[in-house]
C-alpha cells in the first residue's frame, strides 16, 4: 500500500489507470475512508488516472499528533 510521510504524518494514497491519462482525485469526505468510493475509481480508471486518499486519521492514514 502506497504511502507517502511529511512533517510527522502518514497519507495513505492509491492511484489507479494509465499513468499518461488526465488525472483525477477523488476527495472523501473527512469521517470516511478511501475504500467507502466502492467500484467507482475501478470504472474511471478506463479513462483517468483516479487518485483517492484517506484523510488524516481515517482509514490507514496517521492521526494528528497531540
Amino acid at each position: 500500500m502506497p504511502f507517502v510521510e511529511r512533517q510527522g504524518y502518514r497519507i495513505h494514497y492509491q492511484s489507479s489507470g494509465a499513468a499518461g491519462a488526465p488525472p483525477l482525485l477523488l476527495i472523501m469526505g473527512l469521517g470516511m475512508a478511501s475504500d467507502a468510493w466502492d467500484s467507482l475509481p475501478g470504472k474511471l480508471a478506463g479513462r483517468f488516472q483516479v487518485i483517492t486518499f484517506d484523510n488524516r486519521g481515517v482509514g490507514q492514514s496517521s492521526a494528528s499528533p497531540r
